[in-house]
């Protein structure tokens, strides 16, 4: 769990704010373009526990942020509005990559590294 404890430290440059849960095994980033990534290993998530983790990004400031088809929450992987089994680096691009989107913006994808609209019926 090495590499996971240090990965807040490591995102802190991207980060407007972390705040780990009460149960210690995951957090929340809070970007400065509004949108938030959530990070965990606990059990039941896509996650080892040991060296990967599950992550999950929305826009902090939608209307109806809780629902999908809002385009609040952001599609990380083909099926899902989760990621599962990140590495750390996994977890670094995906946040960098949420930091770099505008605070306004309709449904999307995250696709090779990037973020392209999505469409919400697939």
């Amino acid at each position: 769990m090495t590499a996971l404890a240090t990965l807040a430290s490591a995102l802190s440059p991207v980060a407007g704010n972390i705040d780990v849960y009460p149960d210690k095994q995951g957090f929340r980033v809070t970007l400065p373009n509004g949108h938030a990534v959530s990070i965990v290993w606990r059990t039941g998530t896509y996650s080892d526990g040991k060296t990967t983790v599950e992550v999950a990004a929305w826009d902090e400031n939608a209307p109806g942020k809780y629902e999908w088809s809002e385009g609040a929450w952001l599609r990380l992987a083909d099926c899902d509005d989760v990621a599962g089994w990140q590495t750390p680096e996994q977890v670094r691009a995906i946040v960098r990559a949420v930091a770099a989107l505008p605070a306004k913006h309709g449904p999307l994808a995250y696709r090779n590294g990037a973020f392209v609209p999505a469409d919400l019926d697939a």
